[in-house]
């Protein structure tokens, strides 16, 4: 049975080349008009229109003959874009964990995306991210006094917000895609419709969505013990979703995605990760005694300088006194 492609002649060879050999991958030889097989042609100028016979063997029908047609056609589409696509997209995903502060926020070529109140513990940030069933309401929460500040942030952002809806009183708020990725995981994978348990698993789902080529988490480490716990399991599917699709993916050794303490049945591996993890959170905590240790020092010295202005006062009080009781008595 043969099957016959007509080529687009604003097509180069190098994307010829590609799609040739996409179908040739899936059943035969790619047979040139001219007789030679296409190997190992480079770019150059666009071709004039033709023809490419393609030999399938095996096929029981036309209509399963139509079916390989159009899949190998959307592949051909889906590498010609990815041949002449120059930029590679990255992100930087930000959450409120010790790695946050690695993030590449001075190299312009990322977008950097942070979420919830990490507004003001962010040097630089491209899009935001408030999707909490609770917290985007905005109306729910203009009562809570707490969460004034992230309120008044929100209304002021800079950047875009994504919510569950737009919100007028947030101008730059987005709704989030729910129903369209939803939709295009369907295709993909049905575990993953409605697979999301935290704002992370949004992040990563939107990422891969438009077409992120390097996505890297920082501050994300849903840790054992923590309410992020359960949220972890959605986390990881979606960073599985991104690896399957050939999507560099970066985790730091700090975070509990994708690790566990040991192996199951080698109790005795080496814990690398583990004892990784927990350095640098200590390494953290004594940062933080050391800065209130500071504090507390600085606040010992503004003491004892205002104890002594004190004293000072207390003691021309004390001379008023004084002259005052001579001078009653004249």
């Amino acid at each position: 049975m043969q099957a016959i492609f007509e080529d687009d002649s604003t097509k180069s060879m190098q994307e010829t080349f590609e799609d040739n050999n996409l179908i040739k991958e899936a059943h035969g030889e790619i047979i040139a008009p001219n007789g030679f097989f296409i190997n190992g042609i480079t770019d150059s100028e666009p071709l004039a229109p033709r023809t490419i016979e393609v030999e399938y063997d095996g096929f029981p029908d036309d209509e399963a003959l139509a079916i390989v047609k159009a899949k190998a056609q959307r592949t051909i589409k889906e590498n010609a874009a990815k041949l002449r696509k120059t930029k590679v997209k990255k992100v930087a995903i930000v959450g409120t964990a010790m790695t946050h502060k690695d993030a590449p926020y001075d190299d312009p070529s990322w977008e950097l995306w942070g979420l919830n109140d990490h507004w003001n513990n962010m040097p630089r940030a491209t899009r935001w991210f408030e999707v909490n069933n609770t917290s985007c309401r905005v109306a729910d929460i203009r009562g809570d006094a707490s969460l004034g500040k992230r309120i008044d942030w929100l209304r002021k952002a800079p950047i875009p917000v994504y919510m569950e809806e737009h919100y007028d009183d947030v101008p730059m708020s987005v709704r989030y895609p729910f129903e369209e990725i939803n939709a295009w995981i369907s295709e993909l994978d049905p575990c993953g419709v409605n697979y999301f348990t935290n704002s992370v698993s949004y992040m990563i789902a939107l990422a891969i969505y438009e077409g992120f080529d390097v996505i890297h988490l920082y501050g994300v480490d849903m840790a054992v013990g923590s309410e992020y716990e359960k949220q972890r399991p959605s986390c990881e599917f979606w960073v599985g979703v991104a690896k399957g699709l050939g999507i560099k993916f970066f985790i730091p050794d700090q975070s509990d995605l994708l690790k566990c303490l040991v192996p199951y049945g080698r109790e005795t591996a080496k814990l690398d990760a583990f004892t990784l993890k927990m350095n640098d959170r200590r390494t953290f905590q004594r940062e933080q005694v050391a800065k209130i240790d500071g504090e507390i020092a600085k606040r010992q010295n503004e003491i004892q300088s205002m104890t002594a202005t004190k004293f000072q006062y207390q003691g021309s009080l004390a001379d008023i006194d004084q002259t005052l009781k001579v001078w009653r008595q004249i």
